[in-house]
């Protein structure tokens, strides 16, 4: 065993060791790739690439548009999609995976796609006009 492999498990055993009830593991690369958080980070010999992961697990379930929740909780999980399309460097590709993958969600859980875009077209605006004013605030 390396000595950052025995570095990395004392590393472990001592943040496992504060808490009974809370039980961290080392991620590790496979095939140049490895998951973070929902980032899928892939390195090759001349680039980093970041994309969306999902664990296999996922069910692409959100608050049904029939459910009777106020219309600010069944949209929040898709303003989270949007937003999370829209500030994370990925490639074209990717984002239109993605979006792809967020329309499926939003059909199979009762949604218009029409709201859908609807939503990501507020969105785009509203980081627009953000950055519209932050450029005007950095040259005052």
């Amino acid at each position: 065993m390396t000595n950052r492999k025995i570095d990395e498990q004392m590393i472990l055993q001592k943040i496992n060791g504060v808490d009974k009830n809370l039980q961290f593991k080392m991620s590790t690369e496979a095939n140049n790739t490895i998951n973070y958080l929902d980032t899928l980070i892939h390195r090759d010999s001349n680039a980093t690439t970041i994309g969306i992961y999902r664990k296999q697990t996922e069910t692409d379930t959100v608050i049904h548009l029939a459910s009777n929740h106020p219309v600010e909780h069944e949209i929040s999980a898709f303003l989270y999609y949007i937003n999370r399309l829209a500030t994370l460097p990925i490639t074209e590709s990717s984002k239109q995976k993605e979006w792809k993958t967020v329309l499926a969600i939003a059909r199979n859980n009762g949604y218009p796609v029409s709201m859908t875009h609807g939503l990501k077209t507020k969105q785009t605006a509203r980081k627009n006009e953000n950055k519209i004013k932050h450029n005007n605030n950095k040259k005052q």
